[in-house]
């Protein structure tokens, strides 16, 4: 799985497809993909990589962007 989109899901849609995501990665089946990692104190460059990576942007990232401690 690349991607899942639940935004447009009612909270009845989104809650079993939320647990059987949990469920997958408790059990180890799904992994996320880690794209960029960046210190918290770079959180305003995650942004801005995250908003040149979304639909109409250049989308050369994969994965997560992840902010660490």
């Amino acid at each position: 799985m690349l991607g899942f989109a639940m935004f447009n899901a009612s909270p009845v849609e989104q809650q079993p497809c939320a647990a059987d995501i949990n469920r997958w990665l408790s059990e180890g089946k799904l992994r996320a993909v880690i794209g960029k990692s960046l210190k918290l104190q770079q959180a305003a460059e995650a942004h801005r990589i995250q908003e040149e990576n979304t639909l109409g942007g250049r989308g050369d990232l994969t994965g997560k962007i992840v902010l660490e401690p």
